[in-house]
Parts: C-alpha cells; structure tokens; sequence
C-alpha cells in the first residue's frame, strides 16, 4: 500500500509540475442517477470509506412563512450569506418578503413552494426532511469553519429552467466547475472538493435569477480521496528534494 502510493505520487509531480504552486482545488461534479436517486446515494457515499456529516440542516425549522429567511445562517458547516453582488430570486414560485426574494430559506416537502428540490437524507419520516433553499437568488457563499482539505455535498433541481450554476472552490486560488442547462427538473449532483491547502470558501452563482437550488448532508471524508492525497504528496516530495538540493 505504501509503495503503491509513492508511485502514485511521483506520477502526481509529472502532472502538477506546472500548476502544483498554484494549489487550486479541485471541484467535481456527478450525477447521481437511476430511478431511484436516493438509493444511488447511498451507494455512492458507501464508497467513500469513512465520513462525516458536517450539516444535514434537520436541526433547523423549516420556513413556514416568508419572514423566515435568512440572509446569513451559521450551519455545521460554515456561515452561508448572500455572496457579494448577488441578485435577487424572480422565478415565480420564489419566496417573497416584503414583495422580494432576496433571503435564502431551510425548507421541507410539507413547505416548499418549489418542484423537484427536495431532502436527501435518508431514513426520515416522509415529509420532515429539510434542506437549505437558494430561493432563486442568484449568488450564495458558503465561507467554512474551520477551512477543510475535503468537502462534499449534495444539490437537487439545479439548471432546470436554462440557468447555469457555476460551483467554485476557493483556498487562496479558486477554481470552478458548472452545471449547464436543460438539466431535468429534480436532478441530483455530487459536488466534491478539495484542496491540500485547505479549502476557505465555496461560492454559488446562477445566470438565471429563476433557476434556484437546493442543498444537503454537507460533509467531508475521514479519509482524504485519493487525488487529494496525490496532491499533498507531490507537493511533499516536491518540497524534499527541493531541501535535498540545497543540502547538495
């Protein structure tokens, strides 16, 4: 196992050697599909090895009226707020206070006003799963607490109505990944990220202020994943034979 690593690693030099100082973290995005998405799931985090659920938003009560979003909301994740410059939701469904969907709301299937967003953690009474609801605003920032060299979440009902959602990853560099239209209505994505440098900020924008999100079961791997362990390796090693340089 230990040998099989380093080979991996040394491999992981040749491939960062012109991008390796610049540390960006990876950000990847999959489809979760099958009839039965949420079986899928499970399967899919069962090949993860160990994890944990950082935020799965079940300790939060759903909005019940338009006076509770939230324009900030600290999470077991992280503080999620309105990223800067974002614009207000316009989709027709889209939760109006004061005549403007500009707050971003935790919602379940008893109170959405929106099809095909909708919980994804298993093994809750029908109906009382929550997630946290974009509300069609067109820019969210999740900054972490504390930064995280992994991180995965899960987003339902994205890119449906002909807006691109663009996930980007920031750690001192940033990099992004979009989910483009026509997606059909209530698609599951798996978003993974991660960096060696540790992972401080994860930001959502949509072109189409109509085309809102939801999100859930936010969590990291006990284990970092193998191109994240290539990563600290081959800047490990690029770092060790930098020193031995030097001491030639």
């Amino acid at each position: 196992m230990i040998g099989t690593f380093r080979v991996a690693a040394s491999a992981a030099v040749l491939l960062f050697s012109s991008c390796a100082l610049h540390a960006a973290p990876i950000v990847s995005i999959t489809q979760v599909m099958g009839p039965d998405r949420l079986a899928a799931k499970v399967t899919l985090l069962a090949s993860l090895g160990g994890y944990t659920i950082l935020e799965d938003f079940e300790g939060f009560t759903a909005s019940a009226s338009p006076t509770q979003g939230y324009t900030s909301l600290n999470t077991g994740a992280g503080t999620f707020s309105r990223a800067p410059g974002f614009q207000s939701g316009t989709g027709g469904a889209c939760i109006k206070d004061a005549g403007v969907c500009d707050e971003f709301h935790v919602l379940n299937a008893a109170t959405t006003p929106f099809s095909g967003r909708y919980n994804t953690t298993p093994g809750l009474v029908a109906r009382q799963g929550n997630w946290l609801d974009s509300n069609d605003i067109n820019g969210i920032r999740l900054d972490l607490a504390p930064s995280r060299t992994n991180l995965f979440f899960f987003l339902t009902d994205v890119s449906d109505q002909g807006g691109t959602l663009t996930v980007t990853g920031h750690d001192g560099s940033s990099m992004s990944q979009a989910i483009t239209p026509m997606q059909t209505n209530g698609a599951l994505f798996f978003v993974r990220l991660a960096s060696p440098s540790g992972l401080s900020a994860i930001e959502f924008r949509n072109s189409h202020r109509g085309d809102g999100w939801g999100i859930d079961d936010i969590g990291t791997q006990s284990v970092p994943e193998p191109t994240s362990l290539m990563l600290l390796g081959a800047a490990l090693l690029g770092a060790s034979a930098r020193l031995r340089r030097r001491q030639d």
